[in-house]
């Protein structure tokens, strides 16, 4: 089983953030590599924006995240593997 730690919760929080930019509905896929494991998390997200906020702090730009769908896939090669990923988790390490 793969287990995400923090770093890789931020990692993936701060690629979702650079794929969903200005957009109030994201819909897609982000991958990250660690080691030989292949992530790919795919999702359908509403998005509500903070009405004041600075570039330094791109995570407060965006004040909520409404998952519609989401599924995360870990993998080494061909061979899907377990993972414990929990995008609550993500959020939550967000905001």
């Amino acid at each position: 089983m793969y287990e995400f730690t923090t770093d890789c919760y931020l990692l993936m929080a701060e690629r979702l953030v650079e794929s969903i930019g200005d957009k109030r509905y994201f819909s897609g896929v982000i991958t990250l590599y660690d080691n030989d494991v292949e992530l790919h998390l795919s999702c359908s997200l509403f998005v509500r924006y903070a009405k004041d906020h600075d570039d330094e702090h791109p995570f407060k730009a965006i004040s909520h995240i409404t998952p519609v769908w989401w599924e995360l896939q870990s993998r080494i090669g061909q061979t899907i593997i377990e993972n414990d990923f929990s995008f609550g988790q993500m959020l939550n390490l967000m905001f």
